[in-house]
């Protein structure tokens, strides 16, 4: 936990003033409910920072953030990283590399205001763990993925409930919510009724 752990509920803005180089993020901003804004995002170095567990949890009044020069490619572990950050409606997420990562179970669970989310720079060759990932993203419209996005490594009971509640979700090629079916079998780009997913391919 970080030191202000105690005071998370009375942050209203935080604001970086210079260059931090952590080793984890772990719970940083986790409960700062009010929390509006974060300026100056581009001082903090996540070169060397193996969690972000949690990071970003239940930040429920943001509606922006400015994730575009966090360097995660020694990051291990995303699980609940914007979980409950339900005023969100965007993320810049295209510099995230994540050819490292095993788990990002709940990495956006309740997210609720999302309507696109472009993870086409996302390399999940080493996730195992994708439960509730989208947990409530109840207007969560597209995802977007690379033609390289593949879901061989992800175990079946570190799936469950990846999709529950994603009702407007609709793939590339017109498939839409299953209540039966909101694991990682559908974690895929759609190919229609001889393969139906929840993905679309970025051009």
């Amino acid at each position: 936990y970080p030191i202000w752990r105690n005071e998370t509920s009375l942050i209203t803005n935080v604001i970086i003033y210079d260059n931090i180089v952590p080793t984890t993020t772990e719970r940083w901003f986790s409960g700062c409910s009010i929390l509006e804004k974060i300026e100056n995002t581009s001082y903090l170095n996540t070169s060397n920072v193996t969690t972000m567990t949690n990071m970003f949890e239940d930040c429920s009044k943001l509606t922006s953030l400015d994730v575009s020069d966090f360097d995660t490619s020694s990051v291990t572990n995303m699980v609940s990283l914007f979980s409950g950050c339900s005023k969100l409606t965007s993320l810049d997420m295209s510099n995230f590399d994540t050819s490292n990562v095993t788990v990002m179970n709940a990495m956006f669970r309740n997210c609720s205001s999302l309507i696109k989310l472009d993870l086409s720079s996302f390399n999940i060759s080493k996730v195992t763990g994708v439960s509730t990932m989208f947990y409530g993203c109840t207007q969560l419209k597209t995802i977007l993925v690379n033609s390289q996005w593949t879901t061989d490594s992800i175990l079946s009971y570190m799936s469950s409930l990846m999709f529950f509640g994603c009702t407007s979700i609709t793939g590339e090629m017109g498939t839409t919510y299953n209540e039966s079916r909101t694991d990682a079998t559908y974690a895929h780009i759609d190919e229609g009724e001889t393969n139906p997913g929840y993905l679309t391919l970025a051009k």
